[in-house]
């Protein structure tokens, strides 16, 4: 059986200064990397079973033109297998209303793939989770006037001054509740605002013929609602798009010393999205969509997730790790 192909990304998250340093980046980690790859080799005493390294990097809107031109150089060799993308883009149409980086200025320099993060809540959690600070202390203010307030020394009050409190204290309750309702509304209506602007994007990159990768982020592991976020967001799209397109789970959880829990969580993941969309288009058709991991991804971890995670590539949002230490990575991802 053939060793598999996984994309490995690499997103900047926007913390490289200048050029200079993304540049010395560059260099840094492919000489890192194939120094490891050769101390494996010695310590394997044989050339080891490699899968190819596909190593996207995501890099600012400012740096792509100058690092395609980089990599492209022939005198870099070891640059060749990186491909450079744009962590996001703003605007969908050409003129540039709100001084943002639009999709045009990203593909006019042959930008070969993006990443579309969102800030919608995917998280599904309880109104009352959701609620503004001001508002949850009124509610349980409310709550516990109308629990407590009342039991307080009865034998030196009228029954008649403790029915007038209880009224007053109820009709303080409706009003909250109406308020947190309309509050509720006003959260529908931005998040679903949220959802068209997004999915307006993904249609613009995918129709045309970039590489796209959708990030979905939870930290509560809400597999029906995954489930649903997914149909809701490919039920538009052609599937003559699906090649071009990534998803890409990232995961909330965070246990120490459990690599394991990862390698799992990454397969139930995997089953979830892919057949979300096999449900629309049939298995087939939803193959051809890959799936990528983000997450606590380490050298004790990384290799499990892409031999045993059913996932078609990781992820790796990076924001402090060295050039050495993301070379390591990458040499763990491709052995």
């Amino acid at each position: 059986m053939a060793i598999k192909k996984p994309i490995t990304i690499i997103n900047w998250r926007g913390y490289v200064s200048n050029l200079k340093e993304a540049k010395t980046i560059i260099k840094d980690l492919s000489k890192e990397y194939f120094d490891l790859i050769k101390e494996k080799e010695k310590e394997l005493k044989k050339k080891p079973k490699k899968r190819d390294l596909d190593l996207h990097l995501s890099v600012p809107s400012s740096f792509i033109y100058p690092l395609q031109e980089f990599v492209k150089d022939k005198k870099n060799e070891k640059f060749k297998k990186i491909i450079i993308g744009a962590q996001n883009f703003e605007e969908i149409g050409k003129t540039n209303k709100n001084n943002c980086v639009t999709f045009s200025q990203i593909q006019s320099v042959g930008t070969k793939f993006v990443i579309l993060n969102n800030d919608i809540d995917f998280e599904n959690k309880n109104l009352s989770e959701q609620l503004s600070p001001n508002l949850k202390e009124q509610k349980n203010l409310n709550k516990n006037e109308i629990d407590n307030a009342f039991l307080q020394r009865l034998n030196s009050i009228s029954k008649k001054n403790i029915q007038n409190k209880k009224d007053e204290s109820l009709e303080g309750a409706i009003n909250t509740e109406k308020l947190l309702e309309e509050e509720r509304k006003v959260l529908i209506k931005a998040k679903e605002k949220e959802f068209q602007i997004l999915e307006e994007k993904l249609k613009c990159s995918l129709q045309n013929g970039m590489e796209t990768v959708l990030v979905i982020k939870s930290h509560n592991d809400d597999l029906t609602f995954l489930a649903n976020f997914v149909k809701r967001i490919v039920k538009n799209l052609h599937y003559n798009f699906f090649d071009k397109l990534f998803i890409c789970y990232e995961t909330g959880k965070k246990v120490l010393n459990m690599d394991r829990v990862y390698v799992d969580d990454c397969q139930e993941k995997v089953i979830v999205i892919r057949r979300a969309i096999a449900n629309l288009f049939g298995i087939d058709e939803a193959k051809r969509v890959r799936i990528l991991y983000s997450g606590p991804i380490n050298l004790n971890n990384i290799n499990a997730i892409l031999k045993e995670g059913g996932v078609d590539g990781i992820l790796i949002n990076n924001e402090t790790s060295s050039a050495k230490d993301l070379a390591k990575l990458l040499v763990e991802a491709t052995l």
